[in-house]
């Protein structure tokens, strides 16, 4: 499978600190990436740094064979990233099709074509295309939320804990529409606090551990081990 995204010994952080330590990761097109770890191990500040949201110190980021490294956010739109941060991710004053017009502004001339594959990921959103952002739930929110940022047709999407505060039930939902848009042919990286059901449903899985590489592999293979399981899923 071809390299969507591949980081590279990235270590990261904020003013001098850094969080993340020779961070390595890899993200195939058409696959699903989860990122999973205690708290404060560095998961959303690796997402951050991989969009130019913070400090890189040394390592590399790529899209394909390009690196990235460095690039200002706008110019990593256009290269072919998107990134959903976990809250402020749409206009609640606009409708559902203002936010995704928005997200398409880059890609003017193929805007109308991108949005009907949104609304064909996203049903819900095209049943209630008029209705203000503001009034959707917290789920509804996060796809608006994924469907913006599809709008500018990235290779490679970064999702930051799009399952934040949900139920189960829209949890799952979630993770439905993700795998959706990896079928795609996209790169989808996410970093998931709900890890049993990431790992359930991903294709490849990173653990992180105070901001450094702990373990990789098939998703399901992590979530079978033992000695994972009684550390960071509870069981």
């Amino acid at each position: 499978m071809s390299e969507g995204l591949q980081v590279e010994n990235l270590t990261a952080g904020y003013g001098k600190n850094a969080i993340v330590h020779s961070v390595h990761l890899k993200a195939a097109l058409g696959t699903s990436t989860v990122i999973i770890g205690p708290n404060g191990a560095g998961k959303s500040t690796l997402l951050k740094a991989i969009f130019g949201l913070n400090k890189v110190f040394s390592g590399s980021v790529k899209i394909g064979d390009r690196d990235i490294t460095g690039i200002s956010t706008d110019k990593l739109v256009s290269l072919g990233m998107a990134y959903v941060p976990q809250t402020g991710n749409v206009f609640p004053s606009l409708t559902i099709r203002e936010n995704l017009e928005i997200g398409g502004y880059g890609e003017a001339k193929h805007s109308k074509g991108q949005m009907e594959e949104v609304f064909a990921i996203f049903p819900d959103l095209l049943k209630a295309a008029k209705r203000p952002a503001g009034t959707l739930s917290g789920g509804q929110r996060q796809m608006l939320a994924m469907g913006r940022a599809l709008m500018s047709n990235p290779s490679v999407l970064l999702l930051d804990e799009p399952t934040a505060g949900l139920s189960p039930a829209y949890t799952k939902t979630v993770w439905e529409h993700i795998l959706a848009i990896a079928q795609t042919g996209k790169a989808v990286v996410v970093v998931e606090q709900n890890a049993t059901t990431a790992l359930t449903l991903a294709d490849w899985a990173y653990l992180l551990v105070a901001g450094e590489n702990r373990e990789e592999g098939p998703a399901g293979e992590l979530l079978s081990r033992p000695d994972i399981g009684k550390m960071f899923l509870g069981h």
